[in-house]
């Protein structure tokens, strides 16, 4: 699974398939710096790696079925929230992919948020025309006199 981390203190995640897991999973982080470690929350266990040339592995016995989180924190106590992956287990193997309802709230409460800032933009342009109106009123005395 591969990651961008970005200025914000996020890391998304790239892959959009599936990924088959028997042995490792392994996790790519794209903008990855020295010192960086990978904390990857499965189940009732927390596992740390350290990421070398933008990679680490967590072995899959360490994944259990359901939600994964995964965090990247730097040794200055800097830390990334990446997307969440989930995990589903069949007979001889497990199938991570990201967890697309975190994404789809992300998705609504963004949608929220730039319906409020449209309707202020529309308040804002209106009260603009309101004082274009009144200066021209007043300019309009002035040329008089």
């Amino acid at each position: 699974m591969r990651y961008r981390l970005l200025s914000n203190k996020k890391g998304v995640l790239l892959t959009r398939a599936p990924e088959e897991v028997t042995e490792g999973l392994i996790l790519e982080f794209d903008g990855a710096g020295e010192g960086l470690h990978a904390v990857i929350n499965s189940g009732e266990r927390v596992i740390y790696r350290p990421i070398e040339e933008g990679k680490c592995t967590v072995e899959a016995k360490y994944l259990y079925p359901g939600n994964v989180y995964v965090a990247v924190k730097s040794e200055s106590g800097e830390t990334y929230k990446c997307d969440t992956l989930t995990v589903f287990k069949s007979e001889s193997s497990l199938y991570i992919m990201m967890n697309t309802d975190e994404r789809d709230k992300e998705i609504s409460d963004v949608r929220a948020e730039l319906s409020a800032l449209q309707v202020t933009m529309s308040e804002v342009q209106s009260s603009v025309e309101k004082l274009k109106n009144r200066l021209s009123d007043i300019y309009d005395g002035v040329d008089i006199l």
